[in-house]
């Protein structure tokens, strides 16, 4: 049933399941590892490659680029994926010894987060609903042509201070601003700034910005780029050709960004990433800095890729109750997260749910399904064409709704037939519920006994980015 039900998109990283008497129970620690390919940094043990916001990995404090040195002081070094991955899943807590740019030979506690394996959860079912509110549940991948070195004969972790090479006078004012984000960027990643040229690193950047002298003047319809703006938390279109292979005639404008760290004492260089982009219309170098420094220097000290750089930006935001549902009967509550606004309104595991907000809840998994696909099917005309994309799972066009079509939006999920029960999920937007209470009713019975109980939910946003 779960392998046919639309619902279920992903699971967790590093999952597993276990049964305990009867009952089965899916676990996340909420990472991605892969054995270092690096001798720069962390030769032949685990780095962490990405973390999951609000899992045991995160809670504990793990970051992308980690070290992990030793599980259980057991010493990493050595070891295969397929041993790594079973030190970290030998019991429900274990110690890690972990490192990155800020600390060494940290320890912290990683412990599993477990549910039924015939549960799910609301986080899972506003990731499989997210065409109700597109505007705020999406994931998005774009590639940037980052050409990334990496020197091999140098360990990472002995650079603690950084500082920067001469100012160009001419450009004095781009250039300190673009100094002002990598110093932003550096002290994040642990890196402490020295303003004298016995700082471990110096940081150098180039740049060129020009018009292509082959340009035909006419320009051609190809696709630019969106790319992440990690201060403001959202993709952004930009003015950047998507297509790398377009004709060298219909390309107005070309830049080049590029950013290196050098050894102060040897003076060689230890880690490089540089940008070729093709331009349809002129784009500022601070403006390009601004957004593309902190997705640059992603990839250290740890590049996932050298070629090209991957990204993933997950942006997920829904009303949490704390019920789980199961998957092979979304009337029964499987079971309520402890102090969850569900946990506190007193609803328990064994309920079986007649109504939220006067919506019935009596279909099938595959109904739910089927119905939920007419419904992104049936309503596209109500979207806004001006925000196009296509997303990580390869779905075009995803679209907002569009402003103007409010009131016929609000029709189509008051709908009966259309089966938005789950559209509580969403119910903070205007476009579900256009009053400002951003409360839940939910009839249940209770051994027979009918019980009407309202629930003001949690609403839990999380953004991240990461690179794969």
């Amino acid at each position: 049933m779960k392998k046919t039900f639309l619902f279920i998109l992903s699971l967790f990283a590093c999952s597993f399941v276990f049964a305990q008497g009867k009952k089965e129970y899916t676990c996340k620690q909420g990472l991605t590892f892969e054995i270092s390919k690096y001798t720069s940094w962390g030769s032949k043990k685990p780095v962490v490659l990405s973390v999951i916001p609000y899992s045991p990995a995160n809670i504990c404090g793990l970051e992308s680029g980690d070290i992990i040195e030793k599980i259980d002081n057991v010493i990493t070094e050595g070891k295969t994926v397929d041993e790594i991955s079973q030190m970290l899943n030998k019991k429900s807590e274990i110690v890690l010894e972990v490192s990155n740019l800020k600390e060494q030979n940290r320890e912290t506690l990683l412990s599993w987060d477990c549910q039924l394996l015939e549960s799910i959860d609301e986080e899972q079912l506003a990731s499989a609903y997210a065409f109700y509110d597109l505007e705020e549940n999406t994931k998005r991948s774009f590639t940037c042509p980052f050409k990334t070195n990496v020197n091999e004969n140098v360990d990472y972790m002995k650079y603690k201070t950084f500082s920067f090479g001469p100012v160009y006078e001419q450009n004095r004012q781009l250039e300190e601003f673009i100094c002002i984000q990598i110093k932003r960027i550096l002290e994040s990643k642990g890196l402490v700034y020295e303003e004298s040229n016995k700082a471990d690193l110096m940081v150098q950047t180039n740049y060129t910005f020009e018009k292509n002298p082959d340009f035909s003047g006419e320009k051609k319809n190809i696709p630019t780029a969106y790319r992440y703006n990690s201060y403001k938390k959202q993709m952004e279109k930009t003015s950047i050709y998507y297509d790398q292979q377009a004709e060298a005639r219909s390309i107005p404008f070309y830049m080049t960004f590029g950013v290196r760290l050098v050894d102060n004492k040897s003076l060689k260089t230890i880690w490089e990433c540089e940008a070729k982009e093709w331009l349809s219309e002129a784009y500022k170098v601070d403006d390009y800095a601004f957004v593309h420094l902190p997705l640059m220097f992603m990839q250290y000290p740890y590049p996932k890729t050298l070629e090209a750089a991957y990204f993933l930006n997950t942006k997920i935001k829904y009303n949490f109750t704390g019920i789980n549902y199961n998957i092979n009967n979304l009337r029964e509550i499987i079971n309520v997260d402890i102090f969850s606004p569900a946990y506190q309104s007193n609803i328990k595991p064994g309920d079986i749910i007649e109504k939220i907000n006067d919506f019935k809840i009596d279909a099938t998994p595959e109904e739910f399904t089927r119905i939920y696909k007419r419904f992104i099917k049936h309503t596209m005309y109500l979207r806004d064409t001006t925000t196009t994309y296509t997303d990580a799972n390869g779905f075009s066009p995803c679209m907002d709704w569009n402003p103007g079509k409010y009131r016929d939006i609000l029709k189509a999920f008051a709908k009966k037939d259309n089966l938005t029960v789950f559209s509580y999920l969403f119910y903070f937007e205007p476009f579900i519920n256009p009053s400002d209470k951003n409360v839940i009713l939910f009839e249940l019975k209770r051994k027979g006994e009918k019980k009407f109980v309202k629930i003001k939910p949690t609403v839990v946003e999380v953004n991240y980015l990461e690179t794969y």
